[in-house]
């Protein structure tokens, strides 16, 4: 980066050095610049007038002139009587920015002039002598100059401006208005005219000072600002008038001017950068200036209408309104000062004069403390002038103490009467319908009505105000500052400066101006209680709230306070009506704010009250006032605690709103009551107010509720108990000396005669009400009474009855006791000994009450309530009842029947808090356990009967309602049945066990995990050995027991080890609990290996043959993984394997002693003890230690005569390195086999040797024997075969599989037999993958020739004749036809291959119509060309071919050693088109069912092959393979000397039937498969590789209507039974949909079909690996509607075509050419069963 040095010398190098240019300026660019930063209509004549100010002019016009009817302006003319331009002006004037240097001016910055082309493009000046006119040239502005003298002129400077746009006169309102607003800080210019075509209709004058001898001097408070920049030396007040005139009238304004003469001291730094922007020096001295109107300034609702006209509305301007004051820099900017005033200063504005310059920093300071200022010298006035109103205040305030006062006091009824129609109509109807009207009005005209009432009632309560005190208002409002606009900076400068003074700004109070800091605002009504604190009135706080808010916030004004009010109090005596107002304005404060009402008490003990000029009351003496309902007559006295009735009456009158006042209590009637006793009753000089108290009393008593009533009548009696103030027939007597006047029993009582007072209130004093007991039971005999008119008067006065005689009532017998028939005469009783007049508890045999009175006994009369309370009783406690039940007893049943009901009748009502069947262990209830009747208590027995099964006592039939009311459980709990099942089945064996099981399962709910824990470890089951004869029945555990199939004997029917468990079946209900118990369908394979291995002839002889036993010992196998090790051992000792000798004799032999058999050979020759010839049990004596018989006999090869290599060698060697690919590999491409370590190494050209020998004799050695046998080939070293000259393939190809695979089998030895001897081509039509061969495909397909040759002959080369087993590898080597020239290109090849596979699938069919089909099909021209051929309607070849059947071709004939199986789908194809050649049965729907289930791996749902690799076994024999004529069939075939063998239908037919066969029932109750991936060979028409899904599926229980019906159905594990509920329905559809075609057409066992629920799975069906089971996936019958189409043949042909598919897996496992085969097979064979299903079930037509 170039340094600064760098570039300073550059600077000088280009100052020097450079070429110098002139700066061009685009003047009309610049011009309109400038104009744009101008803004309002009137900038042109602002500025004029501005200069015309400057000039010296004292009047200046304005005049517009029109042109056409439309009155639009086309020339205006300005004129001015200042001083004339000279030369320096007009120099000025045609250079801009230069500016006038005179700093006493206002122009600053000489741009102010350029704004007359805002609307004229060439103006004109006239002035001293001189014009000027300019004008522009394109974009440059020029001026022309020239002299006036030969023309006449006024004298006056003249501004002619043609307007550049033609624009309408402006308003006459607003351009007065401006007029006047320039007229407010005009120096010289007084008179402002303006004209209309030479016509005035607006003047504007402003009267002089002078003219007025108004001048103040006004104090400052503050000199200088805080820089010292600025001083005030001067300051004052003065008035002045503004007058507007127009043609409808005059209106004159007058108004206040604040001046102040500053001077200036300016460092010389800060005055030079002020200098550099406005181009002048700072002033020396400057004015600062305020207007304000005169009379203060009124506010107004700014959406009201200005009054006075037009005249009027232009002289407003003049004066601001509220916050509204403009800041005029010359003249009027858009700035507000934010209060009511203007002001005028020298501030610096910005280029278009219209705000305050706040960013130049040097104009910032100068402006900052020119507001500043200002706002002190606002407060100075301020200040002078609120003392000038304090002082007419005060002199007014006195004027009016002087006159009499206008305004009455009211009285305190009035106040009332006045405050409660005020809450009339805010609360009542008119008030709401007022508010409601109010809010309609401002809804509709748009104006805020509530406002607009509440400022006119402000305006009201102005109007009360003194004059001097509306003049504060004024004043302060004025001096409001709320804020300036646009820059509110201005109106804080000018706040600061106001606040600036330490003393706090004044305000207006009751007593006068105060600082504010010693002022008090109105705080919620106390103002209106203090005389003598300086409080603002609440009408001044109101209009002028935002200065009292500012106040508040930064002056020091504060509320008034409750602790100031008190103390003002103090020394006041208040009028009860300023005393009533207080108490409600106290009552309703200390609501508000409840932290004040600590100072409640303190505020009381402050008043003074004074009442008709009585002796003046201290209200802190008094706690109570006398309710007017009180009660308490007016004659009598009251305490003295209580406030006067007269005040007391007038607080109580407004008690609703004093109640929250707590400083009185309305007096307790309690309180006077106990006054009365003490003063007045207790009084004998009072005996004429005894009966007014006691009236007293009694009002008071009948009022209150009964506690309170028995509370006060105990008070009353403990004052009154030794007062003797009650009048009786005896004199005065004390309340315990007198009785009522009711009791009459003797002459001689003291009766009070009083009848002031109730009864209830003289018994309540203790005045008696009876007679004592003792009198009258001393009598009773004497009175000879009726009883029941005796319980009667007892009854009556029961209430006076003390606790002694209540006893003594409880002891005497008195009572009349009802008697049963026969009784002579009455007895009687005490009250406990007795029960209610009631029939059933007579009929109980209970002592009931002789009632004898007529009216029928009640026991809520007064008499019933009495003998209760007495102690006779309503009913027997349930202890009695039962008692009594216990005392019948059986004998007597009857009784015991009714006591028990009536027991159960009341024992939710009279017994529910005594009666707890759990707590009740009384024996009551009749019942029956094992048929003896006996009593239990309601614990030990149930109201249900089929508890009795398990020996439960249960209540007897007619008393089971009756047991469950008493709370007797219907059921035992499962603890107590698991307690009798254990008792059960540890000691009583019962004879039958099925209803047991039937009522555990019923209970079966109730039972928790541990219940079923401890109940399968006691329940035993038991087996019968005989028939119907239970004495023999054997009693096992849930494990050791199996079940039975309701319809087919036992679930394992049919297995091999069915007959070695036992197997019982109880019922479906029965079955449930057993199977939860722990029996099972079927036992484990470690159960049947331990039965097994335990007695294997026993096991033999139940199983009853052989053929069993190896299916049992096969079951063992296929689950071998599962059984432990201490088994497995165990096993390897025993001698339970079955084996065969000689002549198929069976054995029984341990794991070591058997022999597995992979060589016949060795087997004839030795005769050892063998393995059964199966796959399965080969594998399962493998892994318990049985040995392969090729591993155990040792070979040992004597060669003669070893010679070396021959062409008959080289030949084999070249036919072995051929055919390689195939003996290594399967034809899915998998390794073939298991291959020893490096198999694959020794078929390679360097290490495999042929040679031939004389002779070879192999010797054999097993287990001590030793046997020779003559060879004609052996194995030498890494891999050197030798063969003899006549050599047998088979004992090389033994040979080479001896080298190659871990065992050797004979088939595998065949295999590779067949693969050395066959042809390419007839390996290709087997199934071979033959193109991996190194082979051309000309060498694989050309025709080849050879003769079959003798058993021995020369040497190959010698004879030049192909040798048995090498023909076609000499001829694919020699034969000159094999050369490029015919092998053609790669699509004649591809062709060749496709027309191959063909021609095996359709033999009859013309070659060259395949040929041509297969090149016209383009994409898959093989599926094309086989659905084209599917349809049976192709050329077939000549008769020679179709006829016999023979193939011309002699030269595929098989050799020694081959075997051939019949050509690939021939017999179908065959068939097929004999069909196909008419109508075909199966044509129209076959290809394309065809093709939906050939899609295995699209990613579409399909039906999924086994899991099963390679071929299936169709038998349990070993060495047999497909059927015959299925593709790839290696089973051996007779020789017929080159000829064909012919298609064998029948053949085909059994193969399918035998496959079918080979489903058996789906085992277990779950099924798991895991997913994979099969290689394809990859001359597969479909793509490699086949994805077979995995499954993971468990059993569910069908429900019991519907079991029998229903395939065995298995779900996934995100399928739960609750949610497959609703699907039972649609299963079963499945079921007989599934059960019809497997049973019907396909003759299946029906326990080998399955359905199986895999929602959203790709698998629509599948084959099960071990047993061939199918299953169905209900999911797709669901999505296919099938249901809905079952009536008709859709859906039966669908899973037809699915049961085809299924079945051909039975044969092969991929998804191949062969599947393919069988899979059509099926669906041709049994066509016809389909079409007979069809019509017998009406499904055809």
């Amino acid at each position: 980066m170039t340094s600064l040095d760098g570039l300073s010398r550059l600077r000088e190098r280009a100052t020097a050095q450079g070429i110098r240019e002139d700066v061009r300026v685009n003047q009309r660019h610049l011009v309109d610049k400038i104009l744009a930063r101008y803004s309002g209509e009137s900038v042109v004549w602002r500025e004029l007038i501005q200069n015309s100010d400057d000039a010296g002019a004292t009047e200046a016009q304005i005049e517009f002139r029109t042109s056409g009817g439309d009155q639009q302006v086309t020339t205006c003319i300005y004129k001015n009587n200042g001083k004339q331009f000279k030369d320096e002006d007009w120099h000025r004037l045609r250079s801009i920015a230069e500016g006038n240097p005179d700093e006493s001016k206002i122009g600053f910055f000489g741009v102010g002039f350029y704004a007359v082309f805002s609307i004229s493009e060439e103006p004109m000046v006239v002035s001293g002598g001189s014009c000027m006119v300019f004008g522009w040239d394109k974009d440059s502005l020029y001026c022309r100059i020239m002299s006036t003298q030969d023309t006449e002129t006024d004298g006056w400077t003249t501004f002619v401006l043609p307007s550049r746009d033609a624009f309408p006169v402006p308003k006459i309102e607003d351009i007065g208005s401006f007029a006047s607003s320039c007229l407010t800080f005009s120096r010289h210019v007084r008179t402002i005219r303006i004209f209309v075509n030479q016509k005035e209709v607006v003047a504007v004058r402003r009267k002089q000072e002078n003219e007025m001898d108004t001048t103040k001097k006004i104090r400052p408070l503050i000199v200088k600002t805080p820089r010292k920049l600025l001083s005030v030396v001067s300051s004052s007040v003065r008035e002045f008038s503004v007058v507007a005139s127009v043609e409808t009238g005059t209106d004159r304004l007058e108004a206040r001017l604040f001046t102040a003469i500053v001077k200036t001291s300016v460092p010389w730094k800060l005055s030079e950068q002020m200098e550099r922007v406005t181009k002048k020096k700072p002033p020396r001295e400057l004015q600062i200036a305020f207007v304000a109107e005169k009379s203060g300034v009124t506010e107004k609702p700014e959406d009201s209408q200005e009054k006075g006209g037009t005249a009027a509305s232009m002289t407003q301007s003049i004066v601001p309104k509220l916050g509204r004051g403009r800041v005029f820099i010359g003249f009027p900017t858009h700035q507000t000062t934010g209060a009511g005033v203007h002001l005028s200063a020298p501030l610096i504005p910005t280029v278009e004069r219209e705000s305050v310059d706040f960013v130049q920093p040097a104009l910032t300071i100068w402006n900052s403390e020119l507001l500043f200022l200002a706002g002190s010298i606002l407060r100075g006035s301020y200040e002078q002038l609120m003392g000038e109103v304090s002082a007419e205040f005060e002199l007014q305030k006195r004027n009016q103490g002087l006159r009499p006062s206008t305004e009455s006091v009211e009285p305190a009824s009035a106040v009332g009467t006045r405050e409660a129609k005020k809450e009339k109509q805010r609360t009542g109807f008119a008030g709401m319908f007022l508010n409601g009207l109010k809010t309609l009005m401002t809804d509709s005209i748009g104006v805020d009505l509530n406002r607009w009432s509440a400022e006119h009632e402000l305006q009201l309560e102005m109007q009360k105000l003194l004059p001097a005190e509306r003049a504060a208002v004024m004043l302060m409002k004025t001096h409001t500052f709320i804020g300036s606009t646009p820059d509110k900076r201005v109106g804080e400068l000018l706040l600061q400066g106001f606040l600036s003074h330490p003393r706090a700004v004044s305000v207006i109070t009751e007593v006068g101006a105060r600082p504010a800091s010693e002022a008090r605002v109105p705080n919620n009504g106390m103002e209106e209680f203090a005389v003598r604190c300086p409080v603002v009135k609440k009408t001044v706080a109101q209009a002028c709230f935002q200065m009292m808010e500012l106040l508040s916030s930064r002056g020091g004004l504060n509320p008034l306070r409750l602790e100031e009010l008190v103390h003002d109090l103090e020394l006041q005596v208040l009028s009860v009506d300023k005393f009533l107002r207080l108490c409600k304005w106290w009552s309703r404060f200390q609501q508000r704010d409840t932290s004040c009402r600590s100072m409640g008490q303190r505020l009381k003990s402050s008043i003074i009250v004074s009442m008709n000029n009585a002796e003046p009351l201290a209200l802190g003496s008094f706690k109570y006032v006398l309710s007017p309902k009180s009660g308490i007559p007016a004659e009598l006295s009251i305490p003295s605690d209580v406030l006067p009735r007269s005040l007391g009456d007038l607080v109580v009158s407004s008690w609703r709103e004093l109640k929250f006042m707590e400083w009185f209590d309305m007096l307790p009637f309690e309180n006077w009551a106990k006054f009365a006793c003490e003063q007045i009753l207790a009084d004998e000089g009072q005996r004429s107010s005894h009966e007014l108290v006691l009236k007293s009393f009694n009002a008071y008593y009948t009022r209150l509720p009964a506690r309170e009533r028995e509370a006060f009548g105990t008070q009353l009696r403990v004052k009154l108990e030794n007062v003797a103030f009650l009048e009786t027939s005896m004199g005065l007597k004390s309340p315990p000396d007198s009785y009522l006047s009711s009791v009459v029993l003797f002459d001689d009582l003291p009766r009070a005669s009083t009848a002031a007072c109730s009864r209830s209130l003289l018994v309540a004093l203790g005045v008696r009400d009876h007679v004592d007991l003792e009198v009258v039971f001393s009598r009773l005999d004497s009175l000879k009474w009726d009883p029941v008119a005796l319980i009667r008067y007892l009854a009556s006065v029961q209430g006076s009855f003390s606790g002694d005689e209540w006893r003594r009532l409880r002891l005497t017998p008195f009572l009349p006791v009802r008697l049963g028939p026969g009784a002579e005469q009455r007895s009687h009783g005490t009250a406990s000994e007795l029960f209610v007049p009631d029939q059933s508890l007579f009929d109980l045999g209970f002592l009931t009450l002789e009632w004898s009175d007529k009216k029928a006994y009640k026991t809520s009369s007064l008499e019933g309530r009495f003998l209760h309370q007495l102690g006779v009783r309503e009913h027997p406690s349930a202890a009695e009842i039962i008692d009594l039940t216990v005392q019948f007893g059986l004998r007597n049943r009857a009784s015991l029947v009714k006591a028990i009901e009536y027991l159960a009748a009341h024992v939710d009502t009279l017994y529910a808090a005594e009666y707890f069947p759990s707590t009740v262990k009384r024996e009551f209830l009749p019942t029956q356990r094992s048929g003896t009747a006996k009593l239990d208590y309601p614990g030990s027995c149930f109201t249900a009967h089929t508890p009795a099964c398990m020996g439960f006592a249960v209540v007897d039939s007619d008393l089971r309602a009756a047991a469950t009311t008493l709370g007797v459980k219907d059921h035992p709990s499962a603890d107590e049945i698991l307690l009798r099942a254990r008792i059960i089945f540890e000691k009583e064996f019962p004879r039958t066990v099925k209803e047991i099981y039937d009522y555990l399962s019923a209970r079966s709910g109730t039972f928790e995990r541990s219940h079923w824990s401890e109940l399968s470890r006691v329940i035993r089951i038991p087996v019968h050995s005989q028939e119907n004869n239970p004495e023999s029945a054997t009693w096992l555990k849930p494990s050791q027991v199996f079940f039975e199939d309701q319809m087919n004997g036992p679930m394992n029917a049919g297995r091999p080890y069915s007959t070695l468990f036992p197997y019982v079946d109880f019922g479906a209900s029965a079955n449930a609990l057993l199977r939860n118990c722990g029996v099972r369908d079927i036992p484990s394979v470690v159960e049947i290996a331990q039965h097994v291995i335990s007695d294997p002839k026993v096991v033999l002889d139940k199983v009853g043959n052989e053929a069993t036993y190896l299916a049992l010992l096969k079951e063992i196998a296929v689950n071998f993984d599962s059984i432990p090790q201490a088994l497995r051992s165990s096993m390897l000792k025993k001698s339970f394997l079955l084996g065969f000798v000689k002549e198929n004799s069976p054995k029984f032999c341990r794991p070591a002693e058997c022999s597995l058999v992979d060589d016949t050979i060795l087997l004839q020759l030795f005769e050892p003890v063998n393995a059964p010839l199966d796959s399965t049990l080969e594998s399962f004596y493998e892994k318990l230690g049985s040995k392969w018989l090729s591993k155990e006999v040792t070979r040992e090869y004597q060669v003669v005569g070893e010679g070396g290599e021959t062409t008959l060698t080289q030949a084999v060697r070249e036919r072995i390195l051929e055919r390689a690919p195939l003996l290594l590999t399967d034809s899915s491409g998998k390794e073939s086999r298991k291959l020893k370590a490096g198999a694959a190494k020794l078929l390679t050209e360097e290490r495999l040797r042929v040679k031939q020998v004389s002779s070879i004799t192999c010797l054999l050695r097993f287990r001590g024997r030793v046997k020779t046998q003559p060879v004609t080939c052996c194995s030498k070293g890494a891999l050197t075969l030798l063969i003899l000259k006549d050599f047998d393939m088979f004992d090389v190809s033994h040979v080479l599989g001896t080298n190659l695979f871990e065992r050797n089998r004979l088939e595998d030895s065949l295999l590779i037999t067949t693969i050395l001897e066959t042809s390419i081509s007839a390996l290709k039509s087997r199934g071979f993958p033959v193109n991996r061969l190194s082979v051309d495909d000309a060498a694989l397909d050309a025709p080849r020739t050879h003769s079959r040759g003798p058993a021995r002959s020369e040497s190959l080369a010698e004879e030049n004749v192909p040798r048995p087993g090498v023909e076609g590898v000499s001829q694919a080597k020699a034969s000159p036809g094999n050369g490029d020239g015919q092998r053609g290109n790669a699509k004649d090849a591809q062709v060749q291959g496709q027309l191959e596979i063909l021609r095996s699938m359709f033999p009859d069919a013309d070659e060259e119509f395949i040929s041509k089909i297969l090149r016209e099909q383009k994409g898959d021209p093989l599926r094309a060309a086989n659905d084209i051929l599917s349809r049976g309607d192709y050329p077939r070849k000549d008769s020679r071919t179709s006829a016999t059947g023979e193939n011309k071709d002699t030269g595929d004939a098989p050799v020694r050693g081959d075997v051939r199986p019949p050509q690939r789908v021939e017999s179908v194809r065959g068939k097929t088109s004999q069909k196909s050649s008419g109508s075909s049965k199966f044509g129209k729907f076959a290809s394309s069912f065809k093709k939906a289930f050939s899609a295995g791996s699209t990613g579409s749902p399909v039906i999924s092959s086994t899991s099963r690799g390679g071929t299936p076994e169709i038998t349990g024999d070993r060495t047999s393979s497909l059927p015959a004529e299925g593709p790839g069939s290696s089973a051996e075939c007779k020789r017929d000397d080159g000829a064909l063998h012919k298609p064998d239908p029948t053949a085909l037919s059994n193969s399918l039937k035998k496959a079918v066969s080979l489903s058996g029932p789906q085992r277990g109750n779950s099924i798991q498969a895991q997913g994979k991936t099969i290689a394809r060979p990859p001359r597969s028409i479909e793509s490699n590789c086949e994805v077979i899904p995995g499954h993971d599926l468990v059993a569910m229980q069908a429900p019991a209507e519907i079991l029998r019906r229903c395939l065995k159905t298995f779900r996934t594990k995100a399928v739960s039974e609750e949610s497959f509920q609703p699907l039972w329905a649609t299963c079963l559809s499945f079921s007989k949909l599934l059960l019809e075609l497997g049973t019907q057409v396909f003759n299946l066992n029906a326990k080998a079909l399955c359905i199986v629920y895999e929602p959203g799975g790709k698998t629509i069906a599948f084959n099960s690996s071990d047993n061939h089971a199918l299953h169905f996936n209900l999911y797709y019958f669901i999505a296919l509607e099938h249901e809905l189409l079952s009536r008709g043949r859709q859906p039966y042909v669908y899973w037809y075509m699915v049961y085809c598919h299924e079945l051909a897996h039975n044969i092969v496992g991929p998804h191949d050419e062969v599947h393919e085969f069988y899979f059509q097979s099926f669906a041709d064979n049994y066509f016809d069963p389909l079409m007979d299903f069809f019509k017998s079930s009406g499904r055809l037509g």
